[in-house]
This record gives structure tokens, C-alpha cells and sequence, in this order.
């Protein structure tokens, strides 16, 4: 009954989770390749690359939970993770503030 809606859940949930990953390796990278001590970096349009790379999946990752924050349940069409007028938000949601509709559950 609920299966599109929580399919939408789950993609961008995994979408932040790859973001933040990638981002994470990404700048890593960057600050290895990056060589302080003397002055000049090892690869520096790779660094330029990667440092936007992960800048951009950082960026990614911000908007995918910023989409998940706001997702609106599909039983009651309120915010699923957020109380009302925004207070009481759950990071980690396991039912709706609202309607205490279980998250994934079909009816």
C-alpha cells in the first residue's frame, strides 16, 4: 500500500549514505596527495578533481537527509521525522511523530 513511498525512502537514503562515503574518500585523497612540507602538491588536478568531487557528494549527501527530514508519511501526509512546526525531529525515525505509522511497514 505504502511500497512507492517507501522506495522513494530508501533511495535517498542510500544516495546520502554513497555521498557521504564518496565525499569523505574523496577529501582524504585530496589530503594525501597534497604534500605541505614542501610547498607543492603531488597531483594537483587531481586534487582540484577530487577536492570538487567531494565537495560536490558532501553537498549531496546535506540535500538527501535534508530530503529525508521532510519526507511526508504516507499515511498521515505529515512530516515523518519532524514534530510539529519543526520541533521534535528524529534523526534516526522508526515511526511517524504523528500517526506512529511503523517505518517500512506496508499497512
Amino acid at each position: 500500500m505504502y511500497a512507492q513511498a517507501w522506495t522513494q525512502f530508501k533511495t535517498w537514503n542510500r544516495l546520502g549514505g554513497i555521498g557521504l562515503i564518496v565525499g569523505i574518500v574523496s577529501i582524504g585523497a585530496v589530503a594525501f596527495l597534497d604534500d605541505g612540507a614542501h610547498g607543492r602538491p603531488i597531483a594537483p588536478r587531481l586534487g582540484y578533481i577530487l577536492g570538487g568531487i567531494g565537495v560536490l557528494s558532501i553537498l549531496m549527501f546535506f540535500y538527501c537527509w535534508m530530503r529525508q527530514q521532510y519526507f511526508l508519511c504516507p499515511r498521515c501526509g505529515k512530516c515523518f521525522s519532524r514534530g510539529p512546526m519543526g520541533f521534535g525531529m528524529s534523526m534516526n525515525p522508526r515511526r511517524c511523530l504523528h500517526c506512529q505509522l511503523k517505518l517500512f511497514a506496508d499497512t
